[in-house]
Order: C-alpha cells, then sequence, then structure tokens
C-alpha cells in the first residue's frame, strides 16, 4: 500500500495554532488521492491489455464492411442490367404513337398542314420538267403520242398518293420494327449475371482476410458498379436519341415521297426510305448488343483474382456503351443510307 505522512513545521506563537485546521484539512485530502491511485492504478493497467482486443475488434469490423459493401455491388449488377434490358426493350418496341401521343399528333399535324403542301409543289414542278423533256425529247411533240402524256399524268396521281400517305408508311415501318424488337427484348432478358459467379466470388470475398486486399476488391467493384450506371445513361440517350430521330424523319416525310416517280429525283425518296429502315435495324441492333453483353457474363469463371474479374467486367461494360452508340452507323452502313 501506498502510505503518504506529512510533517509540519513548528511554529511558534499563537500563529501554530491557527493553522492546525487548514493542515489537517491538507493531509485527508492527500489520503483521498491515495486512494484514488490505489484503485485506479490496476485499471489503468487492464485498459492496456485490451488494446489488442480492440484493434482486433476494429479489424472485423472493417472487413465485415468491405465484404458487405463489395457483395452489394456484385449482387446490383445483375437487378441494373436486368432493369437495362427491360426499359431498353420496352421503348425501342415502342412506336412512335405509343411512345407520346402528344408528340406524335404534333409532328402529324406539321407534316399535313406545312409539309404536304409544298410536296405538292414539288410534284408539280416534277410534271412540268416531265413535259418539257418529252417536248424536247420528241422534236418538238412532232414524233410524240398522247401515251407520253398518260404517263406523265400517271407518275403524278401516284405521287399523290405516295404523298397523302407518307406518314402513315412511316408509322407501319416502326411498328414492324418494334415487333422484331420485342422478340429480340424477350431472348436478351433470359441472360443475365450467373448466380453460380456471385457465389463464387462471396466465398472467395468471405475468406478473405487482408484488409488491404478487401480494401482493392470494394474499389474494383465500386468503379465496376459506376460503369453500369453509365452505361445504363448511354443506353438511355441513345434510346431517346433515336425516337426523336424518327419524330425528325416524320415530320417531313411527304417531301421525299415527292420525289418518288422521277428518275433523277427519286434518289432523295429513296435514300429517305433507307433511312426509316435503318432506324428500325438500329433499335434491332442495340438490343442484340445487351443481349450478347448478357451472354458473355455467363461466360464468366471467376478464377483467381476477384479484381481482375471485376476489371474484366468494367471492359465488356465500356465495349457495351461503345457498340450502343455505334449502332447507328452500323445499321446505315448496312441499309446504304448516306
Amino acid at each position: 500500500r501506498l502510505k503518504f505522512s506529512f510533517v509540519a513545521p513548528r511554529a511558534k506563537g499563537s500563529a501554530n495554532k491557527s493553522n492546525k485546521k487548514p493542515k489537517r484539512l491538507f493531509k485527508r485530502s492527500l489520503s483521498i488521492q491515495a486512494a484514488l491511485l490505489w484503485f485506479t492504478f490496476p485499471t489503468i493497467t487492464l485498459a492496456a491489455d485490451d488494446v489488442f482486443g480492440i484493434m482486433k475488434a476494429l479489424r472485423e469490423f472493417i472487413q465485415k464492411s468491405l465484404r458487405g459493401f463489395i457483395m452489394n455491388q456484385l449482387q446490383g449488377v445483375g437487378e441494373n442490367f436486368q432493369g437495362q434490358v427491360s426499359r431498353a426493350s420496352e421503348a425501342l418496341s415502342a412506336t412512335p404513337q405509343s411512345w407520346s401521343a402528344q408528340v406524335f399528333q404534333f409532328v402529324q399535324n406539321i407534316n399535313q398542314t406545312a409539309i404536304i403542301p409544298i410536296a405538292g409543289i414539288i410534284i408539280t414542278a416534277i410534271a412540268c420538267l416531265e413535259i418539257i423533256h418529252s417536248v424536247t425529247e420528241k422534236n418538238n411533240m412532232n414524233q410524240g403520242d398522247s401515251f407520253e402524256l398518260f404517263k406523265i399524268i400517271l407518275k403524278m396521281a401516284l405521287s399523290v398518293v405516295l404523298v397523302t400517305h407518307a406518314f402513315d408508311f412511316c408509322s407501319a415501318m416502326f411498328d414492324v420494327a418494334g415487333s422484331l424488337v420485342s422478340k429480340v427484348g424477350g431472348i436478351a432478358q433470359g441472360s443475365a449475371f450467373p448466380a453460380g459467379a456471385i457465389n463464387s466470388i462471396a466465398a472467395q470475398v468471405a475468406a478473405e482476410e487482408d484488409i488491404g486486399t478487401l480494401m482493392g476488391m470494394a474499389v474494383s467493384s465500386a468503379l465496376f458498379g459506376t460503369v453500369i450506371k453509365i452505361t445504363g445513361i448511354i443506353v438511355q440517350f441513345a434510346v431517346v436519341g433515336r425516337i426523336i430521330e424518327i419524330y425528325l424523319y416524320s415530320s417531313v416525310a411527304a417531301l421525299p415521297f415527292s420525289t418518288l416517280t422521277h428518275r433523277e429525283w427519286g434518289t432523295i425518296g429513296k435514300n429517305y426510305i433507307r433511312g426509316l429502315a435503318s432506324l428500325g435495324l438500329q433499335a434491332v441492333l442495340m438490343m442484340v448488343v445487351l443481349g450478347i453483353q448478357g451472354a458473355l457474363w455467363t461466360k464468366i469463371t471467376p478464377t483467381g483474382s476477384i479484381s481482375t474479374v471485376f476489371l474484366n467486367l468494367i471492359v465488356g461494360a465500356l465495349v457495351t456503351a461503345g457498340m450502343i452508340l455505334k449502332c447507328g452507323s452500323v445499321a446505315k452502313s448496312i441499309m446504304n443510307a448516306a
């Protein structure tokens, strides 16, 4: 035990008597401090012995948090991909009328009220050119016959029919494209991130004890989740951009259709029809790209480093995003559209 003693100096006279009470209080305070030190010292020693236990608990907490973060990122991949395929299939298979009835009505009114009158002028101009060409070709009609005039009238009548039904032709073409996209989308939704690969990766993550390795896995999984979200944004951007391009094509449908019956100007209408077909084919190709991505994910074999697996998935997602943006040019090259 700790013992403290206090020897007060002797004082002479009446001052010694007046200082006795403060000296007693001081001695009592020292005794209380000594008792507190006696009981506190073993407690301090016990806390120092538990430092390793606290560090171990902190290490386990960090490991558990990192493992949970990695698995949340990994399990969300399949859901995000399935959501992307479902939303893309729904948007790409939608016709211009079903996607937005108000915009469809607005575009149809533009075609009927503003574009068709201009198309009528073009038809008249083409007819005049045909008559002039017929007259000059047949030596001022000296060798001509009435059949040439009948052909010109027949071409004008056919042009009028094409112009008045040009918007309906565009809608019918995208109805066919929407049907194809629905069939391809049903196949693409069957491909998803395999559950076996998720279970294998989960087992490897659970067996990993090194915090540095777990942090590397967490960073890789977070980067992969970010890339998947960016890919979804790119897909939606391409889908919305395509439907707006369809509305732009449909709003002026009467103009190129008015040139189809002319020998030289007919290339304008033919190229316009190829552009419509390429827009429909673009939707099919986009669904094929998403289906290829899902099919490649089903072949994943998580062997080796988990970070390498996530790196391969990131590269695949970036390639998918690039191909989604390139589907338009591929479709135009297939249909030979300018």
